[in-house]
């Protein structure tokens, strides 16, 4: 039987998993190890037709579990099979900003905000690169951008934030 969607199987393998009484702390590095191994099974199934997704995913969990090399390298193989996958460029851009590569976050960021996608990943990705732009000291355009997130998704969970930003900054 083919697996058809990792998510099913990280779904009852999360389902199978005791919960109660185990601490959330516990339980956290659990399913993210759960869903590197889910991602890779999908990796290796050649007849799987979305492996950029499953290496963004695998990226991702690497990423939650302190695993920085090897997210980065699942997150830029998503992007050698895709690079239009803004999900792989939007966690790459976040982990490249908390390793300390603001150009290299900014470059992949700056790819999101450009996607022809929904408004609340380009808000995230606006929001990011707003605040790398206060991290460097260029507090007139890090408003433009946070001002931009507000633009983009005024409800969204990132405007909140922005505005508060941009009170600060002015």
């Amino acid at each position: 039987a083919r697996l058809g969607s990792g998510a099913h199987l990280i779904l009852a393998c999360e389902l199978a998993l005791p919960r109660e009484g185990v601490e959330e702390e516990t339980y956290r590095p659990l399913g993210k190890a759960l869903e590197t191994t889910v991602a890779q099974i999908l990796i290796e199934d050649p007849l799987y037709p979305w492996p950029w997704t499953a290496y963004s995913n695998r990226g991702r969990a690497e990423f939650s579990l302190g695993r920085i090399d090897d997210a980065r390298e699942s997150l830029q193989m998503a992007l050698e099979f895709r690079r239009d996958f803004w999900p792989a460029s939007l966690n790459l851009g976040i982990l490249e900003r908390e390793a300390g590569n603001t150009l290299k976050a900014v470059k992949h960021l700056r790819r999101v905000i450009k996607h022809p996608i929904g408004h609340g990943p380009r808000a995230e990705a606006s929001f990011h690169v707003a605040q790398i732009l206060v991290s460097m000291g260029r507090r007139e355009k890090a408003m433009k951008y946070f001002a931009v997130t507000v633009r983009t998704d005024p409800e969204g969970p990132w405007a909140e934030e922005s505005r508060d930003y941009l009170k600060v900054l002015r």
